[in-house]
C-alpha cells in the first residue's frame, strides 16, 4: 500500500536498476561467441518475423489480409529498431514509459489483432497467442529461477500484498529430501497491472508484474482493464497517500470498530479501491482491529502520562502498529491500523506520520 519503487530505493537506491538489468540478461542469455540463445526475446522476436512473413502466415493467423499481416510485422519490428530499443523499453521501462508504449502500440496494431470481446470475456486471437506464448511467455518466467530471484533481491521473502494489505505474501526456502539442495518458491500472484490477455506484449514487462495475493489478482481482478490514470500501479503510486480508512460515525458514538469507511484524499478518479473490493473485504474483517480500537479507548488516557512509552510499546509489539510509513507493507493490516489511530489520537500524541 505503499510505493514499491520508494521503499525498494530505501533499502538501496541502486537495487532497482541492477535488477532491471539482470532481469533483461537473463531473458536475454548469450553464448560465449556473444550469440543470443534460441530462448532469448530477441532471438524470439527474430523467428516470429520470419514466421510472419510466409504464406502460410497469411493464410492460418492473418485471415489472408495483407494490412493485417502488416500491421502484426510492423508490431515486431517496432521492437527490433534500433538494435532492440524498444523491446528494451518494453520490458523495463516505468509505469510511466508502458503508458507512453501502449499509444505507440495502438498506432500500429488494432486492439482486436490480438484479443477479441464475446458474451463479455476476453479472448486473444492467433496473433495474440503468438506475443504471449512465443514471444513474452509469462508460464515460462513464471517458473524460473529467475523470476524467483528477483523476489527474493527486492524483499518479497515475507511482506503482505500491496494491492490490499490483507494477505501474506512470501518466497520460502524448500530442501530437496534427497541432497542438500535448495529452491525458492513464490508463495503469491503475479498480477498483470495491464491484463496480458488485451495486453499481451506487456506479459513480461517488469514493471507490470505486480507480486500480489490470489483473492486481488486471481479471484477479484482477473482481466479488469487498468491504467495509472483510473488506478494505482503500486510502483508508481501509494494508495497510502490517496485513500485512508476511518471508523464509521456509529462506530466512534459506540466506541467500538463496528463498521470502517474508505475516502479519497487525492486522485479522485481513482477506481482501485472499488474494482478490489477493498472496503467490503475489511468491513468483512472488521474483527482484525476491534481489539486495537478497543484497547486505543480503554488506555488512551496513558498517552499523557509517565505510561506513554509503555502504551506505545504495547501497540508496536502486540498489536503490530508500525510507526515508520515505509513498513506499512510488511505486516497486514498495517494501513488501517495506522489510519485508525490517528483518526482517533486527536492530539497526535503518537506521532504517526
Amino acid at each position: 500500500m505503499i510505493n514499491l519503487k520508494d521503499k525498494i530505493n530505501s533499502r538501496n537506491d541502486l537495487l532497482l536498476n541492477e535488477v532491471l538489468e539482470s532481469y533483461w540478461n537473463g531473458l536475454n542469455k548469450k553464448t560465449a561467441k556473444g550469440d543470443y540463445y534460441r530462448n532469448s526475446l530477441i532471438s524470439k522476436c527474430e523467428k516470429v518475423l520470419i514466421k510472419i512473413k510466409t504464406k502460410k502466415y497469411l493464410k492460418d493467423v492473418a485471415d489472408n489480409c495483407n494490412e493485417t499481416r502488416n500491421r502484426h510485422k510492423g508490431l515486431i519490428e517496432f521492437f527490433m529498431e534500433s538494435n532492440h530499443k524498444n523491446l528494451s523499453r518494453l520490458i523495463k521501462g516505468n509505469p510511466n514509459e508502458l503508458s507512453v508504449i501502449k499509444n505507440e502500440i495502438l498506432k500500429i496494431i488494432k486492439e482486436d489483432d490480438v484479443c477479441s470481446l464475446i458474451k463479455g470475456q476476453y479472448t486473444q486471437t492467433e496473433f495474440g497467442k503468438i506475443l504471449s506464448e512465443d514471444i513474452f511467455s509469462y508460464k515460462s518466467f513464471r517458473s524460473s529461477k529467475l523470476c524467483r530471484d528477483i523476489l527474493v533481491r527486492l524483499g518479497f521473502t515475507s511482506v503482505s500484498c500491496p494491492y490490499c494489505n490483507l494477505n501474506k505474501l512470501s518466497v520460502i526456502n524448500i530442501t530437496n529430501t534427497t541432497s542438500t539442495s535448495q529452491k525458492n518458491k513464490a508463495l503469491l500472484d503475479l498480477d498483470h497491472f495491464y491484463p496480458k490477455v488485451i495486453h499481451p506484449y506487456f506479459s513480461l514487462s517488469f514493471y507490470n508484474l505486480i507480486p500480489s495475493c490470489h483473492d486481488c489478482n486471481s479471484s477479484i481482478k482477473k482481466e479488469k482493464k487498468f491504467s495509472i490514470e483510473t488506478h494505482i500501479n503500486p510502483y508508481h503510486e501509494s494508495f497510502d497517500d490517496i485513500y485512508k480508512f476511518e471508523l464509521s460515525l456509529d462506530s466512534l458514538h459506540n466506541k467500538k470498530a463496528e463498521k470502517v469507511e474508505l475516502k479519497k484524499i487525492t486522485k479522485l478518479n481513482d477506481s482501485t479501491a472499488n474494482d478490489l473490493l477493498l472496503l467490503d473485504r475489511y468491513n468483512n474483517n472488521i474483527s482484525e482491529v476491534e481489539g486495537l480500537v478497543d484497547f486505543f479507548y480503554k488506555n488512551q488516557h496513558s498517552l499523557q502520562g509517565e505510561n506513554k512509552e509503555y502504551f506505545i510499546d504495547l501497540l508496536s509489539n502486540v498489536s503490530n502498529v508500525l510507526f515508520d510509513k515505509m513498513d506499512i507493507n510488511k505486516f497486514c493490516y498495517s494501513k488501517i491500523k495506522r489510519d485508525l489511530l490517528r483518526q482517533l489520537d486527536i492530539h497526535n500524541l503518537l506521532d504517526i506520520k
